[in-house]
């Protein structure tokens, strides 16, 4: 639980997919902690400020500020927040919440994991390449 994000807001996680893409998941604070509102999807990129509720809306925490930045033209500068603010790096991040997870008592049988395919597999080749 965490006092610095009030109850109700909700909270919009943005990366970059590529080429115009982004993945995204919304949540909201709830009484007891952070609840899924949905899904982690592939979203274009213009389609990101709905998500997020316009101005005033969800709280944005990104990969990259300026990047998101430049997703959120409406979205007020301080309600952007980059992982890598947290802790100086994203993967003190996420090792910081693994900790506290662990310290807890929330712990996950890791013999079954599986990673969760958002995004199909494309490339293209350069100058006519290919098989």
């Amino acid at each position: 639980k965490d006092d610095r994000v009030p109850v109700g807001t909700s909270i919009l996680t943005v990366m970059s997919a590529g080429r115009e893409d982004a993945y995204a998941a919304l949540f909201r604070r709830g009484e007891t902690g952070v609840v899924a509102e949905r899904a982690p999807a592939v979203h274009v990129v213009r389609e990101l400020p709905a998500l997020a509720g316009g101005q005033g809306g969800a709280l944005i925490i990104a990969d990259d500020r300026v990047r998101a930045a430049s997703w959120f033209p409406g979205i007020s500068p301080q309600r952007i927040v980059a992982v890598a603010d947290i802790n100086g790096n994203p993967a003190v991040s996420v090792a910081l919440l693994g900790e506290s997870l662990c310290r807890s008592g929330i712990t996950a049988d890791l013999r079954y994991a599986e990673p969760a395919y958002i995004k199909e597999f494309s490339y293209k080749l350069k100058n006519g390449q290919g098989a």
